[in-house]
């Protein structure tokens, strides 16, 4: 169970990166963008992305047994 709920946290958190930057969940993106999952979650892209990690803010809910994310670029 905490695996799964590790995983759906990982997956909302690169889907809500993805969709404020405006990108696709494409192969590439999704194997490029990842999280360190310890509160606060924290950004963490590889080449070819540019991006600031720091200048992200990331917050996750659960909902019942739907995981929720936001993430907001200041």
């Amino acid at each position: 169970v905490e695996r799964t709920r590790r995983f759906l946290r990982h997956w909302t958190l690169k889907e809500a990166y993805l969709k404020a930057r405006g990108e696709g969940l494409s192969s590439a993106a999704l194997r490029s963008v990842g999280f360190e999952l310890g509160p606060p979650a924290r950004l963490v892209v590889t080449p070819p992305w540019a991006d600031e990690p720091p200048a992200w803010s990331f917050a996750t809910w659960l909902i019942g047994d739907c995981q929720v994310a936001v993430a907001v670029r200041s």
